[in-house]
């Protein structure tokens, strides 16, 4: 028996005492009067009624009083619990505005030093990060480097691309990552604390559809070391609204060191090197635009000598090709085939010097230099192969007669440089190791082959491919005569 039901037993063990008390005392009062033995039963009966009547009365009204309280008590309780509940309402609300007006601000800005701050600051104050920082991607070291971060977080971290972490798997494959989740994935599970950087969880940036930074969140307050579902979309709301305002503001023109810069930048500045970039992507690779980017007095008027490889093509009796048909179908298949080409060379790090109509000349280490130039160039002629044979294949699906091209390699000195007048000015190279190329290609037609390649060029790749020394070769404009190799097949 609990306490409770205890106290509810009290009146009627008062009523049962009171009765007996009570039956003694009348016998005792009624014995001296002589009554009847009947009244001895009845007056105690009566008597011993009323109180039990009273008993249970004093029962129920214990019992409403206690309903009563309990009720009131509940009340309060409820009450207490809603002006909780309003208040955390209150708070979140607050918070709500607060996330939206910082995300208008992110939208809004076309500043980088302001943009990148607001972005950090909306992960600590809006998600709770502790430790958080805004990464770029730099595809030239294949690196991540921190544009902007939490004041206890070291600004000059980087990640590579290459290690396998939850930070790099979201950079490279443009993946939203959380650490709860991939100890439940098996496909990420082995990643959790892997690299140098910790992450609680992190996601892409994204211009249009390539991957070009990361936002990553070491830490979050607390202590804790899970983001709810409402954090999770805030963080993807915050990348996708980042992403768009350095579109905006044209953060993606600026180097890597104008980026880590102080320095300012005002939009006629950054649309005028957006220009510029625009322009030498379609002659080069990225690589090498970010490199002029960086020093643009790599374009100043005038020429120094450098090592290089130079690789000219063509396709084989073109002139008697085009004759064959219309000529705005004879443009429609040299497009396909020179944007084909062209885009392979800029896959591999080349630049692309010019066109002259079927001539494709392409180099290798110019303007910026690199030191695997040859067998970047030899890899290219692999794919352009490789290329070749599938617009064969779409063309005579097509019922055009496909063609086939010669190309010629070669790595030597020459001069590069900007070169004409300062009002009208080409980028180029000349030089005899430009010529021997040319010659080399003009001569697969003679030996009946796709690719011939100098002694210089075969040096550097010969790892790489399988030749035959041809021998020594005497080529126009040249005294002295040149040993030649042709290509057979190439590795890799």
């Amino acid at each position: 028996m609990n306490g409770s039901n205890l106290l509810k037993s009290i009146p009627f063990l008062i009523v049962i005492a009171v009765i007996f008390f009570f039956r003694s005392q009348l016998n005792l009062f009624c014995a001296p009067l002589f009554l009847p033995p009947l009244i001895d039963y009845l007056l105690p009966a009566a008597l011993s009624l009323l109180i039990l009547t009273t008993g249970l009365a004093l029962y129920f009204f214990w019992e409403t009083s206690s309903k009563i309280s309990a009720l009131r008590s509940l009340k309060m309780v409820e009450g207490q619990q809603q002006e909780k509940l309003n208040s955390e309402f209150r708070e979140k609300n607050v918070r709500s505005a607060s996330i939206m007006m910082s995300i208008k601000d992110i939208a809004s800005t076309i500043d980088k030093d302001a943009l990148f701050s607001g972005i950090v600051s909306l992960l600590e104050k809006g998600l709770g990060a502790e430790r958080a920082a805004v990464f770029l991607i730099d595809r030239k070291t294949s690196e991540g480097f921190v544009v902007k971060c939490s004041k206890s977080i070291n600004p000059t971290l980087k990640f590579s691309l290459k290690e396998e972490s939850l930070l790099s798997r979201s950079a490279r494959e443009g993946l939203y990552i959380s650490r709860s989740e991939a100890i439940e994935n098996p496909a990420l599970k082995n990643l959790v604390g892997k690299g140098k950087v910790p992450t609680v969880a992190c996601a892409p940036l994204l211009k249009g559809k390539e991957i070009v930074g990361v936002i990553n969140v070491e830490s979050l307050s607390g202590g804790r070391d899970k983001v709810t579902t409402e954090e999770k979309q805030l963080l993807a709301m915050i990348c996708n609204v980042s992403s768009l305002a350095m579109n905006n503001a044209n953060v993606f023109e600026l180097t890597k060191d104008e980026l880590q810069s102080e320095k300012k930048f005002s939009q006629s500045q950054i649309a005028e090197k957006k220009k510029v970039r625009d322009i030498l992507s379609k002659y080069t690779s990225p690589t090498v635009v970010e490199e002029i980017m960086k020093n643009p007095k790599m374009l100043k008027l005038g020429g120094e000598r450098k090592v290089a490889t130079v690789f000219f093509s063509d396709i084989v009796n073109f002139t008697t090709y085009s004759e064959k048909y219309e000529p705005e179908l004879v443009v429609q298949i040299l497009n396909e085939y020179l944007t084909a080409m062209t885009d392979i060379i800029l896959e591999h790090q080349g630049t692309l010097d010019k066109f002259v109509g079927d001539e494709i000349m392409a180099l290798w280490g110019i303007p910026s230099q690199i030191q695997n130039h040859a067998e970047l160039a030899i890899m290219a002629c692999a794919k352009m192969l490789v290329k070749l044979r599938e617009l064969q294949e779409s063309w005579k699906q097509r019922n055009i007669e496909p063609f086939n091209i010669g190309m010629g390699l070669n790595t030597g000195e020459l001069i590069s440089g900007n070169m004409g007048s300062e009002k009208r000015m080409d980028f180029t190279v000349i030089g005899d190791t430009v010529n021997t190329a040319a010659r080399l290609q003009s001569l697969t037609r003679e030996y009946k082959c796709f690719l011939l390649i100098s002694n210089s060029t075969y040096e550097l790749v010969k790892h790489l491919v399988a030749a035959s020394d041809i021998g020594e070769v005497q080529v126009k404009g040249k005294n002295k005569s040149i040993k030649v190799w042709r290509v057979d097949q190439i590795r890799g």
